[in-house]
């Protein structure tokens, strides 16, 4: 199946990580929609439900987990997590205060599990335990874009970052 996603509104930003296949069943799919909502299929894409994020936050990029989770990340709103395939959403970190977009999201098995957020103000990471992710100040592009970031397969706690490589335009 494939699906076609009209022209973006204003003040999208524009990402490679607007879909997520769960990696333990690919009949899971979610999709950060141009319209503000999140995109779920459980039929591999034949049929989709919408689902809405508090404060009307607006979807940048989407993960999901093979424990069923998926995470959002978000323009001005931080990192929300759903459990229950999008029908509920709670904060998952940068919530309060960040204002910046989160452009990406992933999982590397390294120091016992820990997530990372490509965002437009650096890489952050949250280890497993933490309250909320932490700006990695040593990193090479803290507070600049990082607009993409992978964990190496072979070896998770190498981390490969993009910088710059974003675009956001709003419009009035």
């Amino acid at each position: 199946n494939v699906l076609s996603v009209p022209a973006a509104p204003y003040g999208f930003h524009w990402t490679h990580a607007t879909i997520a296949i769960n990696p333990a069943d690919a009949n899971k799919v979610c999709m950060a929609s141009v319209f503000g909502k999140i995109l779920i299929s459980s039929t591999g894409g034949s049929t989709w439900y919408t689902s809405t994020l508090p404060d009307n936050a607006k979807p940048v990029c989407v993960w999901m987990g093979k424990d069923q989770s998926i995470l959002t990340g978000t323009a001005e709103h931080g990192i929300y997590r759903s459990t229950d395939q999008g029908i509920t959403w709670k904060p998952f970190g940068l919530n309060s205060g960040f204002g910046g977009a989160v452009l990406k999201v992933i999982y590397s098995t390294a120091a016992g599990g820990s997530f990372f957020a490509a965002t437009s103000k650096g890489l952050y990471r949250r280890l497993p335990g933490a309250g909320d992710f932490q700006l990695l100040p040593g990193a090479v592009g803290a507070g600049h874009a990082v607009s993409d970031v992978e964990a190496d397969p072979l070896c998770p706690s190498r981390i490969y970052i993009s910088l710059g490589a974003w675009h956001h335009k709003l419009y009035h």
